[in-house]
């Protein structure tokens, strides 16, 4: 059995739903921005980045909803 990794500390309600969900087709090219948020620590390590430099490229690269409100 793999082993558990630690909780963040992140509560069901402070996460983002298309952390949860899929696409009906499991291939949506864009995820929400709080969502990259979430993720930008884990990227950063991976890509050896800096959080800050990991943050901005979200901040740089976000875009608005195309459909909804």
């Amino acid at each position: 059995m793999p082993a558990r990794r630690r909780s963040t500390g992140t509560g069901p309600s402070s996460v983002p739903v298309d952390a949860i969900t899929a696409s009906r087709s499991g291939l949506d090219p864009a995820i929400s921005p709080s969502y990259a948020y979430e993720q930008a620590n884990r990227v950063a390590r991976a890509r050896h980045l800096t959080p800050g430099r990991a943050e901005k490229l979200v901040i740089d690269h976000a875009q608005g909803r195309v459909l909804g409100s």
